[in-house]
């Protein structure tokens, strides 16, 4: 264990230091620091323009370093804020033509180095490399705020406390699903609803992507719908927000077809049904990308009602996404519930058996597996609802 922690550190170290010089080596020729290239990669991307507070979001900045690095680029005229009412913070900032041909040139130089830094690897292998780092930069921010458990070695999994809470994740466990369909539908409904409005299609679906990644990279300092809607009207403009009614509008009525494309499945129904008769509370941890609207939609579809459940989580009342651990946190600390009292329960191996992380039991269903990284599913309890009744039910024993 000690020679992987010193190889991890190691490499860590390593890795920031050849890629700071590496970047030091590119902006040097623009009398600019490495750091800055940051900004430029995120500027290109946003030709409308950030303002101040969302490309320090975006870039993992603080509110000093983004007015740093604002005050020298502007003064050698490779960004301009635009002309605004509103203060000079959240006026947008974008680049000049001079500063979209070095963010060019820096664009093709990160993707030069990234390809020759991962050289060797396959696809898969650069996927799953990339995955797996998300997933420990989660889990050490996690450290980083709890601090280490008392004993490291203890497998909180394997203890005698009683389990109390089981959380479902929604699509695909509870509510049958091919995930791409679901979202074909779903995006084409609502490009389709916002097209009149000024929303070009192709476009308009980049952007709600692009606020889906805002949400599932939040960090905890706002809510997911802050996160969402910060990300579209950095887009689009403030102006965007008058638009709010007509989305509220799609979830409650053209959202509703989207059902056509979801089965159905009674013995989820009856599951829930009967776990809450047993006496357990049961919480709907699904992915909280939705408003409530939504998600009660998608509750009904499943032949629930949301009163089944203690909690539900949607975009109003997260700050995390799964697969971030603290995202199964945030519940614990909601509730005020003991990890180890508690077992999740769903079918994407990486984000729901990843509470298994914070010392909650796990079970795996595998009617609509998603096993994006091929991991080996027999280290976790898994099959259908019948096979997860007999698990449950031999924790009482």
């Amino acid at each position: 264990m000690l020679d992987r922690f010193e190889r991890f550190s190691f490499a860590l170290s390593e890795l920031s230091r050849y890629w700071h010089k590496i970047t030091a080596d590119a902006m040097e020729p623009y009398g600019l620091k490495g750091p800055y290239v940051v900004y430029f990669t995120t500027l290109y991307r946003y030709p409308e323009g950030l303002s101040a507070v969302n490309l320090g979001e975006l870039c993992c900045r603080d509110k000093a370093d983004v007015s740093r690095a604002v005050s020298v680029l502007e003064k050698k005229g490779l960004i301009r804020k635009a002309k605004t009412k509103k203060s000079q913070y959240r006026a947008p900032i974008m680049l000049t033509e001079e500063g979209r041909k070095l963010a060019e040139d820096m664009i093709q130089k990160a993707g030069k180095a990234v390809e020759l830094g991962g050289m060797g690897l396959s696809d898969e292998q650069r996927e799953n490399f990339y995955r797996s780092l998300e997933i420990i930069t989660n889990n050490l921010q996690i450290l980083s705020e709890q601090g280490l458990p008392v004993s490291s070695c203890q497998d909180n999994t394997t203890n005698s406390s009683s389990l109390k809470t089981i959380l479902f994740d929604l699509d695909g466990t509870l509510l049958p699903m091919d995930q791409d369909t679901f979202v074909k539908s779903y995006f084409g409904l609502l490009a389709k609803k916002m097209a009149p409005y000024g929303y070009e299609q192709n476009s308009f679906i980049k952007a709600i992507y692009s606020g889906v990644a805002a949400m599932v990279g939040n960090d905890g300092t706002k809510k997911n719908e802050e996160a969402f809607w910060k990300n579209f009207t950095g887009i689009y403009g403030e102006a965007a927000m008058e638009h709010l009614p007509i989305f509220e509008e799609f979830y409650r009525v053209e959202f509703q077809q989207v059902q056509n494309v979801c089965g159905f499945n009674p013995e989820s129904r009856e599951a829930v049904r009967t776990l809450k008769e047993m006496g357990y509370q049961l919480v709907l941890a699904t992915n909280p990308l939705f408003p409530p609207v939504a998600t009660e939609s998608r509750v009904r579809w499943a032949g629930l009602d949301k009163e089944d459940f203690a909690w539900i989580t949607t975009y109003d009342n997260s700050s995390f996404c799964k697969p971030n651990p603290a995202y199964y946190k945030e519940i614990l600390d909601t509730l005020n519930i003991k990890p180890e009292e508690c077992l999740m329960v769903g079918n994407d191996v990486s984000e729901d058996m990843i509470a298994k992380t914070l010392g909650m039991r796990v079970f795996l269903l595998t009617k609509d597996l998603i096993n994006t990284d091929n991991k080996d599913i027999n280290q976790y309890p898994h099959g259908d609802f019948d096979d997860l009744m007999d698990y449950i039910k031999s924790l009482e024993k």
